[in-house]
């Protein structure tokens, strides 16, 4: 079983009293509790109690707050996908009656976008051979929201590359359901190359059934705007399948390539 939570991130102050104070007055509380808190926080802890380690994509900063949230998620073994915020948030819980009454200083401007999470599945290398661990399924649809149009089935396995911290998740086109030219051919490959900070490299290979080149294209997604690099990878044939990670080195390429034709006296207006 796995199990993805996705929420705000809260530190929660709880504390019992007869009296809340108004204007200058001053009031010791009969007793208080600090606890991390949030329903989906909440529920990744519990989750990973009963055994089951979770992801969970939340609200992190970079404060001593947010590092003891780290911190403690580290220990239960909980994967933190982090939405970045300046300051931690505070949830202040005053229970009376078998009621509560909170009042929340909360932080939900994030940024950097939203992050792409690693889905499961994977594969071995064995004498040459990829073997996959686990694959996945995709219905593949045309147009958006209510009026799209089922057109077929593609399965996929996975591979995660890690060099350095930075994360490598490529998807390859195993088989194919289906007779829609919207549908990827065999050996067609997705290729994320995160590079922290809301930094991706989107890379594709879409084979052609008939064997020509096929089509290549990159992308480097950023918080302030997204550069096409297809240019730079015009000579890479997308009929032969990539073997899991040869995107990984593509990107480091393209990035390299893409850094060697930027003029620094341009930003002057030279």
């Amino acid at each position: 079983m796995q199990a993805l939570f996705i929420g705000q991130t809260y530190i929660d102050v709880t504390f019992i009293t007869d009296h809340m104070p108004t204007g200058d007055e001053k009031h010791v509380a009969k007793d208080y509790a600090v606890s991390f808190g949030g329903n989906a926080v909440t529920a990744a802890f519990c989750c990973a109690k009963l055994g089951i380690v979770p992801d969970l994509i939340a609200t992190v900063a970079n404060d001593w707050l947010g590092r003891m949230f780290q911190d403690m998620s580290a220990k239960y073994g909980i994967s933190i996908h982090p939405r970045k915020v300046n300051s931690s948030s505070l949830s202040f819980i005053m229970p009376k009656d078998g009621k509560r009454a909170i009042v929340r200083c909360r932080d939900d401007e994030h940024i950097h976008p939203f992050p792409l999470l690693n889905l499961g599945g994977g594969n071995i290398s064995l004498a040459g051979y990829d073997i996959p661990l686990a694959t996945q399924d995709f219905n593949v649809y045309d147009g958006t929201g209510a009026t799209a149009t089922e057109v077929g089935n593609i399965s996929t396995y996975q591979s995660v590359t890690n060099l350095l911290g930075l994360t490598n998740t490529e998807f390859t086109v195993e088989t194919v359901t289906g007779t829609s030219a919207d549908l990827p051919s065999v050996g067609s490959v997705y290729d994320v190359f995160n590079l922290g900070n809301g930094i991706e490299n989107v890379y594709t290979a879409i084979a052609d059934a008939s064997g020509g080149a096929g089509t290549v294209t990159d992308t480097l997604v950023t918080p302030w705007g997204d550069l096409n690099l297809d240019s730079l990878l015009g000579d890479i044939d997308a009929a032969s399948a990539l073997g899991p990670g040869d995107a990984f080195t593509a990107g480091l390429d393209a990035a390299s390539a893409a850094a060697t034709t930027i003029d620094p006296l341009a930003f002057l207006g030279l």
